[in-house]
Order: C-alpha cells, then sequence, then structure tokens
C-alpha cells in the first residue's frame, strides 16, 4: 500500500482511539464518510485491525450513500462473517446490497445474508422475518426448477431453523431443520463433494433442535453424524472445515454429557476447546464468541467428572471472555453472559464461596428477567434454571424466605413448561421441585417438604429408568432428600428404605467417578447409619 492509501487508514485509526474517550468523535466519522465515500475502504481496515469503536459510525453512514450494487457486492466481501468488530456496518450494507436485488433470486440471497447479520447484531425477530421471506421466495423457485434452486432452498431453510431456535419456537426450528437434513441427504447421495459440508450444517443443528425438545438420544445420533463427516472434510481441508468441526464436537459433548456418557463428553469438549483457542488466537473477531461457549461447555463437563477446579477455572474464563464481549454488543451476547454467570456460579458454590456463588447468579437473573420479559418463549427456560440456581445458594448463606420464593418461582415455571414440553423439561422440574423440598424444610414446613421432594423422587424414578446414566445419580439425590423428609415426620421405616437405596445408588457411581460422588455417598451413608440406629438396627454399613 502507498503512502497515499496509508495516509486515510492512520487517520480512522486515530480517529477510533478518539472515539473511546469521545462517542460524540463517533458523529464525525459518520460525517466524513458520507462527505467522501471513497474513504470506505480505510475505514474498514482500521475497524478490522480492531482500532476502536468504529462499526457503529461506519454503519450509520451507509443509508446516505449512493452506492452501487457493485460497491455493495465489494463492501460485502470485505467484512467478515462472523464479525465482531463490523457486526453493525454487516447490516447496513446487507440491508442496502438488498434494495438492489434485480431477481427473486438475487433477493432470497440477498435476505439470507441480512438474516445471518441482524442475528449477529441480536436482533433475532427481523433476523427471522428475513430468513422467512427468503425460503418463500426459493420455495417458489425450486418448485419451477428443482435442479436451479433446491441447493440454494436447502440453505436457506437450515438457515430459517436457526433464527426459530434462537426466538424459542423450538419445535418449528425442529421441522425446519428436519427439512434441510432430507434436502441435503439427497443432494450429497448425488454429489457429496458439493453437498457434504451442508448435510454435516443441518445434521449439527438437528441435533441441537432435538436436545431442546428433550430428544437426546436422537440428538445425539445427528450430532454424532456431523462429526463424522466433518472431521472427514476437516482432514482433507483443515482451513475450511475445522471450525465447523469445532462447533459440532461442543455439540456432541452436550448430547453425551445428557445420556450420562461423561468421560467421552469431557473429550470432545476438550477437543473442541483445543481448536476453538487455535482459530481465537489467529482471528479473534470470528472466534473469540464460540472460544467463549467452549470454554462454558468445558466447565459444566469438568465438574461432571470431579475435576471442580479445573471446572472453576474454565467457567472464570468464559465469564470473563462473555463479558467483554457482550459490553460491546450486548443483544448478542448478553445472553451467553447469563448463561455463563448461571454456571459460574454453580462451580462458585461446587468450590464452598457461596457468597461469589450468589453475587454471579444474582447478574444472571437479573439479566435473564430482562430477556424473558422481551421474549419468553426463547428466555424462560433459562430464567427459570437460574432462580433455581439461586434459590439454592440463598439457602446456602442463609437467606431462607427469599430461598423459598425464588424456588417457588422457578417450579411454577418449569411446571408450566414441562407441561408443554415434558421431554425437554421435566428433568428441570424435578430439580427444581427437589431444591423446593430442602428450602421447605429449612423454614419449618416438613409436611409441605415431603410433598416437593416426593414429586421428584416420582419423576426421577421415571426418567432413570429410562436412561440410568443421565438420571441416576439425581434419583440417588432426590432418595436422599425424601429419606430426609421422611425421618422428619417420623416416618422411620420408610426413612430407611429411601436411603437404602440411595446409598445404593451413590456406591456404583462412586466406583466410576470417585472424586465426582465422594461427598454425596459419605452424606448419604451417614444418613443411613443414623436411621438404623433409631430403629434399634446395627448402624455399621457393609
Amino acid at each position: 500500500m502507498t503512502d497515499s492509501t496509508d495516509r486515510p487508514a492512520r487517520m480512522f485509526t486515530l480517529l477510533a482511539q478518539a472515539t473511546r474517550h469521545s462517542p460524540t468523535t463517533a458523529q464525525t466519522v459518520t460525517s466524513l464518510l458520507r462527505a467522501n465515500p471513497r474513504l470506505l475502504d480505510a475505514a474498514l481496515q482500521s475497524a478490522r485491525a480492531s482500532a476502536g469503536p468504529l462499526d457503529e459510525a461506519i454503519a450509520a453512514a451507509i443509508p446516505g450513500l449512493s452506492l452501487t450494487a457493485d460497491d455493495l457486492t465489494r463492501l460485502a466481501a470485505a467484512i467478515p462473517y462472523p464479525t465482531g468488530v463490523l457486526a453493525h456496518t454487516g447490516v447496513a450494507v446487507a440491508s442496502a446490497h438488498l434494495a438492489h436485488a434485480n431477481t427473486g433470486a438475487q433477493r432470497a440471497g440477498c435476505l439470507m445474508d441480512l438474516s445471518n447479520r441482524l442475528s449477529e447484531v441480536g436482533r433475532w425477530g427481523e433476523a427471522l422475518g428475513a430468513a422467512e421471506e427468503a425460503v418463500d421466495i426459493l420455495r417458489r423457485l425450486a418448485a419451477a426448477n428443482p435442479d436451479a434452486y433446491e441447493p440454494g432452498l436447502a440453505h436457506s431453510v437450515t438457515n430459517l431453523g436457526i433464527r426459530l431456535s434462537e426466538v424459542g419456537r423450538r419445535e418449528e426450528a425442529l421441522t425446519a431443520t428436519g427439512e434441510a437434513v432430507d434436502l441435503f441427504r439427497r443432494l450429497a447421495a448425488a454429489n457429496p463433494d458439493a453437498y457434504e459440508p451442508g448435510l454435516a450444517g443441518a445434521l449439527n443443528n438437528l441435533g441441537a433442535d432435538l436436545s431442546a425438545v428433550g430428544r437426546r438420544d436422537d440428538a445425539l445420533t445427528a450430532a454424532e453424524q456431523a462429526v463424522g463427516i466433518r472431521r472427514r472434510l476437516a482432514a482433507a481441508s483443515p482451513d475450511a472445515h475445522e471450525p465447523g468441526l469445532a462447533h459440532s464436537l461442543v455439540n456432541v459433548g452436550a448430547d453425551l454429557v445428557a445420556v450420562g456418557r461423561r468421560e467421552e463428553a469431557l473429550a470432545a469438549v476438550e477437543e473442541a476447546f483445543r481448536l476453538f483457542r487455535r482459530l481465537a488466537a489467529a482471528n479473534p473477531d470470528a472466534y473469540e464468541p464460540d472460544l467463549a461457549g467452549a470454554l462454558n461447555n468445558l466447565g459444566a463437563n469438568l465438574a461432571a467428572v470431579g475435576r471442580r477446579d479445573d471446572a472453576l477455572t474454565a467457567a472464570g474464563q468464559a465469564v470473563e471472555l462473555y463479558r467483554r464481549l457482550a459490553a460491546a454488543s450486548p443483544d448478542a451476547h448478553g445472553p451467553d453472559l447469563a448463561l455463563s454467570l448461571t454456571n459460574l456460579g454453580t462451580r462458585l458454590s461446587e468450590a464452598g464461596r457461596q457468597e461469589a456463588a450468589l453475587a454471579a447468579t444474582e447478574e444472571a437473573v437479573g439479566i435473564r428477567r430482562r430477556l424473558a420479559a422481551a421474549n419468553p418463549d426463547a428466555y424462560e427456560p433459562g430464567l427459570a434454571r437460574a432462580l433455581n440456581n439461586l434459590g439454592a445458594f440463598l439457602a446456602a448463606v442463609g437467606r431462607r424466605q427469599e430461598a423459598l420464593a425464588a424456588t417457588e418461582e422457578a417450579v411454577e415455571l418449569f411446571r408450566r413448561l414441562a407441561a408443554a414440553s415434558p421431554d425437554a423439561h421435566e428433568p428441570d422440574l424435578a430439580s427444581a421441585l427437589n431444591n423446593l423440598g430442602a428450602n421447605l424444610t429449612a423454614v419449618g414446613r416438613r409436611d409441605d417438604a415431603l410433598t416437593a421432594t416426593e414429586q421428584a423422587v416420582e419423576l426421577y424414578r421415571r426418567l432413570a429408568a429410562a436412561n440410568p446414566d443421565a438420571h441416576e445419580p439425581d434419583f440417588a439425590r432426590a432418595l436422599a432428600n425424601v429419606g430426609a423428609d421422611l425421618a422428619a415426620v417420623g416416618r422411620r421405616q420408610e426413612a430407611l428404605t429411601a436411603t437404602e437405596r440411595a446409598v445404593e445408588l451413590y456406591r456404583r457411581w462412586h466406583a466410576l467417578l470417585p472424586h465426582a460422588f465422594a461427598n454425596n455417598l459419605a452424606r448419604a451413608e451417614s444418613n443411613l447409619r443414623r436411621f438404623r440406629a433409631d430403629l434399634g438396627q446395627d448402624p455399621d454399613i457393609v
């Protein structure tokens, strides 16, 4: 680059640095670009270098410029996807590009690009509208000429499934993603080189959508198929396909832990983390959000196998990354920050840092309340989970009435959610009922506590019968709690029976994962000794 073209880039670098300290400088940038559109390339160059907050200033200039379709095509190519530093500019360019579309096919392509860009800045409702219009256009075109337009239809339906999932319309998302998989299977059978990448992406999304409605075994099957295809593609072309492989490994890890295959889940997520760490080192703008997500999952999976110190480290790093991302783009990354704070609260509680756990969870609940007020379908499940945790952590610091109120709200939300989608939310309802029983006991409402824990036991009994690897540990915890509640109301023999079963289950899991279950087993055995002694039996445990 010559010195004459260097000069504008340096100017925008200085303006970007000034914008950090004086937001009104952004208006100067916008006015400068409107007066001289030829400076756009230099502005984009400075923004891509993360010199400062130029994105919204550039985006504000775009609608006022007389840009041709060729200009907009060139600008769109200069804005990476995904991106954080130019996300709003991406929306502005995609919107302007759409206005230049002359044919149905061009309009559909512009709408899909706009949908992706809108999603990137957290404007999910508008992103869904653009995706729906793109699908409508391509359905008409594919009906008349399937050979020409079915590939585009497959991509657009894949995109529609993602957008529906983002706004919480999970069953509709599953339907769309299932259609995308069917389309790509047919296309890939005829031309695997061209369409296997699309098939892998659709399978990856199908796994996520199946998991969201509680079909965890089917979700794992789809996710494993996606990993198989993407691993083969990445071996041949790592630059093109390693990011997709990393995404699929995160999903397969979540599905493996959901069916109780904890060590395999950890191995998958550790591999994803290593891939995203390398990708984010080379391109932080594109891959830091993915790295944060992998860290979040890594923390949960490390905790599941009893590696609690490592889990806390990973969870803390995830929050640190998401906090920075959400500061720059709260609409896009606020939900992720809330999820990571919820997980960090759990990890801090496991480490005995109850006040810190409570602070993290209170922040998560605050974010999730705002999100759920605007979009309950998408965010009420997350709010209910955060409230369930909040109740437990309030109880741990002795704030019993507040703990009870939070847990009662969580149970109320989960009852409604489980009535509409039992496969997805009955495990959460059982967990909340278990916690409700503990909090009712703490305020002296023993009969009500027993009712709640008995309901939790019955739910977990059914869940564990269908999938013991996933739900037996929670069933054991519920049995231990109901044993304590039965003893508190004088039903000692029933208390003993429940606790014996809890000890039996915990011993089996302790043999598999001693670090994860040592404390649970010790507490259950202590109760068992006490209940045997109360009944005049030998308290020694064989």
